[in-house]
């Protein structure tokens, strides 16, 4: 292969296994990251006038139907960065609360 000045048959080439890998993150440095995305879930809702009926509303669509109620309310919106820091603390103490250990091995309850 030949192009750019360099010229090379990758016949010597062998891939390092230090080149590329995967490291866990730490459960304190996992606590500190905010892994919620809005753009990517969304919350199913039931309406409290139709019991038949379960919608699911996209993170952004139930986010402007909060804050107009707190607008007509006179209290401060909720922006969509807080709503993530609050979604992914929710998710993490949710987890926390079914996963429990016994005996040093994973119980889901």
């Amino acid at each position: 292969m030949t192009g750019r000045g360099v010229d090379n048959d990758f016949k010597d080439f062998t891939r390092p296994e230090y080149y590329i890998r995967h490291i866990e993150p730490l459960e304190s440095d996992l606590a500190k990251t905010v892994e919620y995305d809005m753009d990517e879930q969304g919350v199913w809702f039931l309406p409290w006038c139709c019991y038949l009926s379960l919608t699911l509303l996209l993170d952004q669509e139930w986010l402007n139907a909060v804050n107009l109620d707190r607008k007509k309310e006179q209290m401060d919106q909720v922006t969509p960065e807080a709503f993530e820091i609050i979604m992914d603390r929710l998710e993490k103490e949710w987890f926390d609360l079914v996963c429990f250990q016994v005996d040093g091995a994973l119980v889901y309850d």
